[in-house]
């Protein structure tokens, strides 16, 4: 057997006698040399799926030389069953190991697909010479963990009482691999983590922290899916069963959004709770098979009681959808943190947006939603930019804006003005207005926007929103 030493720098380029490789995404994918076995594997660190969810890995490698065998290489999880299940339930990443079928020279990365999503894009070399492409996949199965985890945790809130004691949950886990005969699916096992490890998790524990945080699209500002996984897609059923796209929301906990109460009241005209459809962890608005989204319908909608109490004005501009079931939370769907009272903001901070908003070139609702960031201002700056803001401002509302030509438009109505700290995101404002540019009947991007300014409504909020 020939010895092929290997040495990893930073950056991420691995030194093989000779070979010098560079993993496209360091963050998910790393050559590693082992010691006992003498040969170096790929290893994956990858989020976490929720309990109930199968996940497909695929991982697509190339080799610029022709395989002397049929053998392919293997993709498997790391650790046992057991211990993935517990990672599941930690919320810790999940680990996968690549056996490759050559040491010199190693395969490169292609592509890494996980739950359906591009997550890594290495070279692609298709020029002249030999190119062997090799596919890899593996699927990791948890419905039956799932099922058995919402039993447990059902069966433990009806009979309302909580004990320190380890809760024994029976449980499985099946994996399966193209390359390899594993396959768990008659295997149980006892002994899960103690309570306090398998009890679902609240909003305020995973609120404003995305588990798909990487963006997969340079050069723009198009989101990639799962960035910002509190965005919410409102829509009105009409008749025949076709609906319409309407307005942008935010989910703030598993059984209600926030979006502007404009999007949900015309004129004297409220929307029937029966027309209203929300979809969460929507991505492509084309795209009505999405995986991992979910469609839930409104139980009911509070719109706050100060919303056009006067002609113009857009005080109040501010409305709560309760949902008709709790929304389960995955790596695309997790609440938006409420920003409280004491964490204030000043003119000259920015703001993320992020929707489905009109495009500027084409005046069209785009399928992909976009983020700007936008500057806060004082009410001063914001009265002085253009006659309207004294008619459409409130004391409860702000501005933002870069004044520019960029920012919220039509189908913005709704979505969420995001600002962190912490390592976590809040909800500060929702779109609600703009002055109208006479030119092109649409928003006067060239001043600001006007936000509905959620902290002056937070007594409001808590009165309606539960856990």
């Amino acid at each position: 057997m020939k010895l092929v030493k290997c040495f990893i720098f930073f950056a991420g380029i691995v030194m093989c006698s000779g070979q010098n490789i560079q993993t496209p995404c360091p963050e998910f994918f790393q050559y590693k040399y082992d010691q006992t076995e003498r040969q170096y594997f790929g290893y994956l660190e990858l989020p976490p799926p929720e309990l109930g969810q199968n996940v497909k890995l695929n991982v697509n490698l190339q080799l610029r030389v022709t395989l002397p065998t049929k053998y392919y290489g293997t993709l498997e999880a790391v650790g046992t069953r057991e211990s993935i299940i517990r990672d599941i339930i930690a919320r810790r990443n999940v680990r996968y190991k690549i056996r490759f079928p050559l040491q010199n020279p190693l395969p490169r990365i292609s592509s890494i697909i996980y739950d359906s999503k591009i997550i890594c894009t290495g070279l692609q070399e298709f020029g002249g010479g030999i190119v062997t492409m090799i596919k890899l996949e593996h699927t990791l199965y948890t419905a039956a963990a799932g099922r058995a985890l919402h039993a447990q945790l059902k069966q433990q809130q009806q009979q309302q009482s909580v004990s320190a004691k380890p809760v024994n949950v029976r449980k499985r886990v099946t994996s399966t691999s193209t390359t390899t005969e594993a396959n768990y699916d008659d295997e149980y096992y006892d002994d899960l983590p103690e309570s306090n490890e398998v009890r679902t998790q609240t909003t305020s524990e995973v609120c404003g922290k995305p588990v798909l945080t990487t963006p997969l699209i340079f050069g723009g500002d198009e989101a990639s899916r799962g960035q910002f996984p509190w965005l919410a897609a409102l829509y009105r059923k009409r008749k025949k069963g076709s609906t319409e796209f309407k307005c942008g929301a935010t989910l703030v906990s598993r059984n209600a959004v926030i979006t502007a109460a404009h999007c949900l009241k015309f004129d004297s005209h409220v929307m029937p709770v029966n027309e209203i459809v929300v979809i969460l962890g929507k991505h492509n608005l084309d795209d009505f098979s999405e995986t991992g989204s979910q469609t839930v319908y409104a139980k009911d909608i509070i719109l706050h009681p100060d919303f056009m109490s006067k002609d113009t004005s857009f005080d109040a501009d501010i409305a709560i959808i309760l949902l008709k079931r709790h929304v389960q939370y995955s790596q695309y769907i997790r609440p938006l943190c409420i920003f409280s009272e004491v964490t204030k903001h000043h003119p000259g901070e920015k703001g993320t947006v992020i929707g489905w908003g009109k495009d500027h070139l084409e005046g069209t609702i785009k399928s992909y939603p976009s983020t700007i960031e936008m500057q806060l201002v004082s009410d001063a700056t914001c009265l002085r930019a253009h006659e309207s803001f004294q008619y459409i401002t409130s004391s409860r509302t702000f501005c933002a804006g870069n004044a520019n030509g960029t920012g919220p438009c039509s189908g913005d109505s709704g979505g969420p003005l995001m600002m962190k700290r912490r390592g976590k995101w809040f909800l500060k404002g929702i779109v609600s207005a703009s002055p109208i540019d006479v030119e092109t009947h649409s928003c006067d991007l060239k001043t600001y926007v006007v936000f509905t300014d959620v902290t002056k409504f937070l007594p409001w909020i808590k009165r309606h929103i539960r856990e």
